[in-house]
């Protein structure tokens, strides 16, 4: 397969081609061949028939699934791949025609990438992509030029560069070091050929969130007394009642349920079980507010969200009806 390797490492931009990137929530990105890389392997291994279709289209569950076939007419197999790709927006709202034509293009790039990668064996065309990387990832003595490069190259899909540098976990220029630039370079390539878009590369949920973690106040905790465990909470004991005042505050506390337990009956109230803010709920609550806007709901705020511990929630779900109502406009 010496072919392989002269087409992928003609030059430096068919190296940076040839490099793909895939986000990861929560875990390192996977990098790899991109569609590029597995169109040059299919043209060296020769004597094959591969096509990509658009297999399905479900308006329905929000997705298209596209169909890779690899004929090998050398050995008689074949191989096939289907991958599906989501045509909803963050809003769960189906996307226009024109943007569920893109998303099925990207959808055949993946299958086809896949399918080829998966039929011909791994042995003929690994080296190749080891030479690809190291190309990419140049020397010291390019670093500076190169790291601008390519922070620079996401300017053309209206990225900001602080949007970069969260993608790969660094504060600025200075701290990207050549490690970086396979990783930079691959994911401009995987949106630049289709197989990602801007929101799935930068999406919030998959380069982590700055989000500080903070202590449940209402944690029980633990202590060990005399080698013996025992569980305590953060309050402050009351001076012991006499028996008048337990009398008389056990008959007050009953009244209470007794109330309590008819107003719940009444009107039942649904509350959440803790507070929870992290950009995952926040994406739910905004989820609510586009579904209200679109049900013809009013803008007001649910009685869940009521409160300053909720404010965020609150402000989620009112940004999701605001967001749903103008696009309504537009349309």
């Amino acid at each position: 397969m010496k072919t392989i390797l002269e087409i992928v490492t003609l030059d430096e931009e068919s190296a940076i081609e040839c490099m793909y990137r895939l986000p990861r929530a929560g875990g390192t990105p996977i990098i790899g061949p991109s569609i590029r890389f597995a169109e040059a392997v299919k043209q060296s291994f020769g004597n094959c028939r591969a096509e990509a279709f658009v297999s399905g289209v479900n308006k329905v569950e929000g997705w298209v699934e596209a169909t890779a076939v690899f004929l090998d007419l050398e050995s008689n197999t074949a191989t096939k791949v289907s991958r599906r790709r989501r045509i909803t927006d963050k809003y769960g709202k189906i996307y226009k025609d024109d943007m569920v034509i893109v998303t099925s293009n990207a959808a055949c790039a993946v299958a086809m990438r896949e399918c080829i990668l998966q039929a011909v064996p791994k042995p003929l065309w690994r080296g190749a992509f080891e030479k690809v990387n190291n190309i990419v990832r140049g020397d010291a003595k390019t670093l500076v030029e190169r790291r601008t490069r390519a922070v620079s190259a996401f300017a053309a899909f209206g990225i900001d560069p602080e949007k970069v540098f969260a993608l790969i976990s660094v504060k600025g220029m200075e701290d990207i070091t050549l490690d970086h630039l396979p990783e930079l370079f691959a994911a401009y390539q995987a949106i630049k050929n289709g197989e990602e878009t801007v929101e799935s590369m930068f999406n919030p949920r998959r380069i982590g969130s700055n989000h500080e973690t903070v202590a449940d106040p209402l944690a029980v905790a633990k202590e060990t007394v005399g080698g013996e465990e025992i569980t305590t909470t953060s309050h402050t004991e009351k001076p012991e009642q006499s028996e008048a005042e337990r009398g008389k505050s056990s008959e007050e506390n009953s009244a209470k349920a007794d109330t309590a337990e008819k107003t719940n009956k009444a009107e039942p109230q649904i509350m959440p079980k803790e507070a929870d803010l992290s950009p995952e709920a926040l994406d739910v609550w905004r989820n609510k507010g586009s579904k209200r806007q679109r049900v013809g709901g009013s803008r007001t705020i649910p009685k869940e969200l009521q409160g300053e511990s909720m404010k965020p929630a609150a402000d989620a779900w009112l940004d999701g009806y605001d967001t749903s109502k103008a696009a309504d406009k537009k349309d």
